[in-house]
């Protein structure tokens, strides 16, 4: 729904509330050692009578925005920065083809 790709599922968030702006947020990893923080970032705000085609939009320029997500070249997943290797290389991928060990 809304473009989202089937992978980012859980981490793009569109929260509808009568009377509420339409909010759009995207979670965020960061580690600390090796634990995951995770943490949800805002992302855009739409007013409550927005369009599908305007939050569909809004996810768009999301999935553009290398700030939080970027696409592995070897599976063409998508996957939120903090599960990338590199800025090409998902962790899954790196282990894979690789041989790194987290």
């Amino acid at each position: 729904m809304y473009g989202i790709p089937e992978s980012l599922i859980d981490v793009i968030i569109v929260e509808m509330t009568v009377g509420q702006p339409i909010i759009i947020k995207v979670k965020d990893v960061h580690w600390e050692g090796q634990w995951p923080i995770s943490t949800e970032i805002l992302f855009a705000g739409l007013p409550e009578n927005a369009t599908e085609k305007q939050i569909t939009a809004q996810v768009k320029k999301l999935l553009k925005r290398k700030t939080y997500i970027r696409q592995c070249e070897h599976c063409s997943q998508y996957k939120i920065n903090g599960w990338m290797q590199s800025n090409s290389c998902c962790q899954s991928c790196a282990e894979k083809y690789f041989g790194v060990v987290y």
